[in-house]
Formats: structure tokens, sequence, C-alpha cells
């Protein structure tokens, strides 16, 4: 095997969160019994841009080491790697052997994957990749930016973004950014190898480069962070999950049966526990009383402050320093 492709990782010390820093562990394993030449990880390798705890930098230092004793690392700088472009807060693991973290355009010759471009995260791609040669027929390229006609992780198609003309002969390109696995146009979106939130709907994946040049698709399995929302608690039988699986259940409740609450909580959990899934959170979902014509109203899915502020800001193409602004003000107002 040439080479393992990784999307966004967005490790953090949160509990609920604990399945992103096992999944790595896990990929240690994989990484042994694939003995890949490369592993290339196409950025954000954690949620907070800056300020880690002594805990998440060990953990994360100590799974590029690991990674680095069977193969040589590739880290591709993404949005969420940096608060100021030219010191990124990971960019000291360059100085293990083995590891390279890309902060600027650059062209490398992979064995047995060929000519590679590696595109690091920018905010003004016409100045930063002024230089870059796209006349080029690059075996692969490789970026961590959201380009023009992706569709977000809300399901909306992204208005602004980078436009994929700029790739003339290129057709082989692999990004991260966008969570969702996805082809949008030229550009393949690996997509995150776990669900990152809540309500995200689909299936992960990695990608392994075989010696001649082809990409193999492999489901990426572990728990997964789900969304359920339900009517009532004997639902619960339909619904798929995995063990160790973190969910947030949604449960409709009429006004006029809140008295079952309780009943409903104690069912909930009871199911949880059956299913070997960690319950993160119950939200109870009011609803209307029936009509006269009695029909019931659907209950509407709560959007969060956050992903209003995130869903706005990636379809608006605002820049990162603009939308961390926003963030701060809307924490100070919580």
């Amino acid at each position: 095997m040439t080479a393992a492709v990784v999307g966004d990782l967005h490790a953090n010390n949160k509990p609920r969160d604990q399945y992103r820093l096992d999944w790595m562990r896990r990929f240690i394993k994989w990484q042994e019994a694939w003995m890949p030449k490369q592993v290339i990880l196409v950025g954000d390798l954690t949620d907070e841009k800056d300020r880690h705890s002594a805990r998440l930098v060990n953990d994360v230092v100590d799974f590029v080491a690991d990674l680095a004793l069977r193969s040589d690392v590739f880290i591709v700088a993404g949005n969420h790697d940096y608060e100021d472009a030219p010191i990124p807060y990971f960019s000291f693991l360059s100085r293990l052997n083995g590891v390279r973290f890309i902060t600027k355009p650059m062209v490398k010759v992979l064995g047995g994957v060929g000519q590679v471009l590696f595109l690091p995260h920018t905010r003004d791609y016409k100045r930063d990749w002024k230089d870059v040669n796209f006349d080029v027929d690059y075996h692969w390229i490789v970026a961590h930016n959201t380009f023009a006609g992706a569709t977000l992780d809300n399901g909306h198609k992204i208005s602004g973004g980078i436009p994929t003309s700029i790739f003339k002969r290129n057709k082989n390109i692999i990004a991260g950014d966008v969570h969702t696995p996805q082809q949008s146009g030229p550009v393949t979106y690996i997509g995150a190898p776990y669900t990152i939130d809540f309500g995200d709907d689909y299936e992960p994946r990695l990608f392994l480069i075989d010696d001649t040049r082809r990409v193999r698709e492999l489901p990426s399995k572990g728990p997964q962070k789900r969304l359920i929302e339900i009517a009532s608690p004997r639902q619960l039988s339909k619904v798929k999950v995995n063990r160790g699986d973190i969910v947030k259940v949604r449960l409709s409740v009429e006004m006029s049966h809140r008295d079952e609450w309780t009943a409903d909580l104690d069912a909930v959990r009871a199911w949880c526990k059956e299913e070997g899934v960690v319950l993160h959170a119950l939200q109870p979902v009011v609803v209307r009383e029936a009509s006269a014509k009695g029909e019931k109203r659907r209950p509407q899915k709560e959007k969060t402050d956050a992903s209003v502020l995130r869903d706005f800001a990636h379809d608006r193409d605002v820049d990162d320093q603009t939308y961390k602004t926003g963030v701060r003000l809307m924490e100070k107002r919580k």
C-alpha cells in the first residue's frame, strides 16, 4: 500500500468527543496492518485553533509520532490549525523525523503516488497561490479548502468558495474542510473519518492509494455522534446504532401528555443502556395539540446559535477572523 489519506480529525478535550481520540488510536492499529509508505492528514488536526490543553497536545503529538514510526507523514494545514496564519500551532511537528507540517503550497514527488501538489488552507488564494503552476498535470492535488459548488454539511450549496476553474488540467483533487463526503466537479471531498456534529448524516470514510495510483475507499468504522428524532420511545426499536455511539434524542411531546415525560425519559435511558450507546442529551420538542381536523403540527428542527453562525459563515464565505469574533460575541451573550 502506498498512501493512506485521512480527512478532518477535529480532536479536542471534550468528554463527549473522546471517540475522536479513540479513533486515532485505532488508526495506528490499521496503519500497522496496511503499512503505507505515506500518511496524509488533510487538515484540521484539532477543533480549537490555539491554546490547547497539555493533555490534548500530548495526545496529538503521540499520534503523529506513532504514525511517523512506520510512514512518512504529511499534514496539510487547515483553517482550524491556526489563528494567525504565519504561526500555526502545530508547525513544530515538522521537527519530528518523517513529519512535514505544510503551511505553504508545496510540490512533492512521493514514491508510488507520484507528483503531489499540497495546498494548505488560505483566506486569499489569489495572493497565496499566485506562484503555483496549475498548468502542470499533477498526479494528485491535496487541499484543505472549500471550493465553489460544494454542498455544505447543512445541505446547502456554497455560493462562494475558490473556483475550480483554476485547476485547468487537474482532475485528481482530494480536499478536506467539508465534512460530508462528496464529489463536486473535479474535487473529491474525503470527508471527516467520523460524524462531527449531532445531525450529521453521512458514512465516514478514508482513502488508500495503491501502487497503481488507484484510490480505494474504505468505511471508517467506530462510534459516531448521532441525532435521533422520535415521536415516542417505542420508535427506538427501529433505530440503528453502533455500540459506543454518542446520541442526542429529540422527543416530540404534547402539552397534554407532559406528565408522561419521566416515563419516556426512563424508557430512552433503558434503550441506550441496552444498545450500549451514550446518551448525551434528551431534548423535549413541544408540539401543538391536535387541531380541529385531528391533525398535528410537526415539530420543527431546532438549530443552535452555533450552527446558525457556522452555516452563515460558510454560505457567505466569511473569513476566519470575522467568524471567530462572531463566536466570541455569541459566547459573551450567553
